[in-house]
């Protein structure tokens, strides 16, 4: 899922920013309503992101899940011409910054230890960043 006009509203970002969330295909409607709360606490806060941002809600934000927030991040998955998308000479044009879904326990270890213990742990226990039914793995 990809919003589309946030770009007009990221003051004082170094490139507009688009917000992207990949989940797998039977989770296109969390991914929509993760991507669709955080751009308008965005937009109504006349704010933007940057990675490593943690955007987190007081409870769980997606049904059936743990998830209640998502880190801001390059896409865990794919390289960085993913990230940054150029023009036709090369220039910096627009910058996607990847919504990664978390559970409050992982938010905890980022604020506690930095973004960096969450991706080992992530890469430690295998886990699946696409799906919203993934278990925490602050524990």
């Amino acid at each position: 899922m990809l919003t589309s006009g946030l770009r007009e509203r990221t003051a004082g970002a170094p490139l507009p920013q688009e917000l992207v969330c990949t989940l797998r295909t039977d989770q296109e409607l969390h991914a929509r309503h993760l991507t669709g709360v955080i751009a308008e606490l965005l937009t109504e806060s006349n704010s933007r992101v940057g990675y490593g941002a943690l955007i987190m809600n007081d409870r769980v934000l997606l049904p059936d899940s743990e998830i209640a927030g998502a880190l801001a991040a390059p896409h865990p998955y794919l390289g960085d011409e993913f990230d940054v998308l150029l023009d036709a000479n090369g220039q910096p044009v627009l910058q996607l910054i990847t919504l990664v879904p978390i559970t409050r326990g992982e938010a905890q270890l980022v604020a506690r230890y930095g973004r960096d213990a969450l991706y080992d742990r992530w890469e430690q226990t295998g886990a699946d960043l696409l799906d919203i039914h993934r278990p925490c793995t602050a524990s």
